[in-house]
Parts: C-alpha cells; sequence; structure tokens
C-alpha cells in the first residue's frame, strides 16, 4: 500500500502520530504494508490517501481518510473524523473497523477495543503519545518526543502502555548520551520502571 499524508496533517504531530499508529494496527490485522521506495509504490494496489478538512459547518477540524484501490480503481472509503482526542476511544477504532470492512476484512469488535484499550483514557496523555510518535515520525528530534513521553506519563502515570514507551525512550537516551554516569543512570531508571510496571501488573492489567 502507498501512504499519503498531506502537509497540513504532518504539520500537526498529534494526528500524524495517530495515522502512524492507525497504519500499524491496520497493518496488524491485515497482510497490507507501507511501501516507500517509488518503485513499489508504482506497483502497489492500495492507496491510503490522509488530509484535514472543516466540518460542514465550518467548526471544526477534521481528519480526512480515503482509501483508493488501483485495481478496481475505485476509491472505497472516504470519511472524515473527529480530531478531538477526548473521543480518542471512539474514534480510533472505528477508524479501523471502517478501513477494514471496506477491504472486506473482518475482525471481532470486542478483541478490537481490547487492543485499543492499551492506551490511556486520559485526553491529554492521549495527546501527548500521539505528538511524540508524530514528532519522531516527521524528524521533528528525539528530545522533543522524549518530553512529550514524559508529559504523557505525567497524564496517566498508572497506564502500563505510557510507562513502557516512557521507559523506552529514556533508557534509549542514557544510551545515547555519552555521560560517564551512563551505567547509574540506567540502573536508576530499571529500579524505577520496574517498580511501576510491577503495580500495573499486580493490578492485572
Amino acid at each position: 500500500a502507498v501512504l499519503n499524508v498531506s502537509e497540513d496533517v504532518k504539520s500537526r504531530p498529534e494526528l500524524y502520530g495517530m495515522v502512524i499508529k492507525f497504519i500499524e494496527h491496520v497493518g496488524f490485522y491485515s497482510n497490507i504494508r507501507v511501501v516507500k521506495s517509488e518503485e513499489h509504490r508504482r506497483l502497489a494496489a492500495a492507496e491510503f490517501n490522509f488530509s484535514t478538512a472543516m466540518s460542514r459547518d465550518g467548526s471544526k477540524l477534521r481528519l480526512l481518510m480515503k482509501y483508493h484501490n488501483r485495481v478496481s480503481g475505485q476509491t472505497h472509503l472516504n470519511r472524515r473524523y473527529s480530531t478531538n482526542f477526548g473521543r480518542f476511544h471512539e474514534t480510533f477504532p472505528a477508524m479501523i473497523d471502517d478501513l477494514l470492512r471496506a477491504m472486506y476484512i473482518e475482525v471481532p469488535e470486542n478483541e478490537l477495543q481490547q487492543n485499543v484499550s492499551i492506551f490511556p483514557k486520559d485526553e491529554q496523555a492521549i495527546l501527548s503519545l500521539m505528538s511524540a510518535t508524530g514528532v519522531l515520525y516527521n524528524k521533528g528530534g528525539f528530545d522533543v518526543a522524549l518530553e512529550h513521553f514524559r508529559e504523557a506519563r505525567e497524564y496517566a502515570p498508572d497506564n502500563a502502555y505510557t510507562i513502557s514507551v516512557s521507559y523506552i525512550s529514556e533508557i534509549m537516551t542514557a544510551f545515547t548520551r555519552d555521560e560517564d554516569n551512563k551505567s547509574k543512570r540506567i540502573e536508576e531508571l530499571n529500579k524505577q520502571y520496574s517498580s511501576a510496571l510491577k503495580t500495573v501488573l499486580q493490578k492485572d492489567k
């Protein structure tokens, strides 16, 4: 598949991050993979296009998703979705379900909801996580992404996904920086995060 993301989406890291996570989930349920080389892009059978559009009354920004089948020459999905991250747990699975149905792929709704439930419920935590992902994929700098991951953990300190990605980003930072106390810093992180993850696991999360 070819993934086309407009500049207006890329300029908003939280939306770009949401698109990236969306493609990851779709890839999990299907045999679709996004290709980047020009040669493979020309041969791709599916085309996913993302841009933004205003709502019909002009009051809200929407994420516009189109799925075009190059084999049939038809656009099988052309839909607008909310960019309100307070509604993420409704919007995100709806996007996945809509695309998979357009591709004639059936996924049990309870399984989809369970996989999406890994994300925290807190709106600001979701916003920070998606922003971090968007920054990383748009080459905005790892330090900027790290700050977003830290923010996400502050907003959702008991969420396993938030704790995990925060830990990974902190460890990567410690490894890549040329500091004398690197080993000590990693040891401190291991103690800090193992305690946090143990608490989450004890709650059967």
